[in-house]
């Protein structure tokens, strides 16, 4: 799957506080930009803080025995300076994410559909149901990643139901 967004051009870095892996080369992306972590509560993003920002001392809550997920701990936003100038904001956890755009808009969030877009019968093609769909062909034929077109599908739906 991190192929999958590294082939659309996404930076990918991959870390961790608890061995101080990547740590080096994310602090390099952050350094000098405004930057918002963002994620599922319990992921990390407080303990990543710590890791980043000496003397940040984020709370953090430890993994739950249970089911080995984390906790929900932070309960603002929090912004960070970091030691090499910016800053990273630690966010509360997510549950959902509205992308406040409707479905005309979602294909550009998926850029591999815009060459074959032109190709479709209709201008104003959904790429969900209509016929001479060159998206949903490029779908079966395999030339657009099942995955990404399922992922548009569940998206495009959601749009639908407001």
């Amino acid at each position: 799957m991190l192929a999958d967004f590294q082939a659309l051009g996404v930076r990918i870095v991959l870390c961790s506080a608890a061995d101080g892996r990547g740590l080096d080369e994310l602090r390099a992306v952050l350094t000098g930009k405004q930057s918002v972590l963002a994620g599922a509560s319990g992921v990390g993003k407080s303990t990543l803080i710590n890791a980043l920002v000496p003397g940040a001392e984020a709370a953090t809550a430890a993994v739950r025995l249970k089911d080995q997920r984390g906790r929900h701990t932070t309960t603002a936003a929090v912004v960070y300076d970091l030691p090499g100038g910016g800053m990273v904001i630690d966010t509360p956890g997510l549950r959902e994410l509205g992308i406040g755009i409707g479905p005309a808009e979602l294909t550009w969030y998926f850029p591999e559909f815009e060459p074959l877009a032109a190709r479709c019968r209709f201008r104003d093609c959904t790429h969900s149901h209509e016929p001479d769909c060159a998206v949903q062909q490029a779908a079966e034929n395999g030339e657009i990643l099942p995955r990404r077109y399922d992922s548009y599908l569940r998206i495009l739906d959601t749009l639908d139901e407001r």
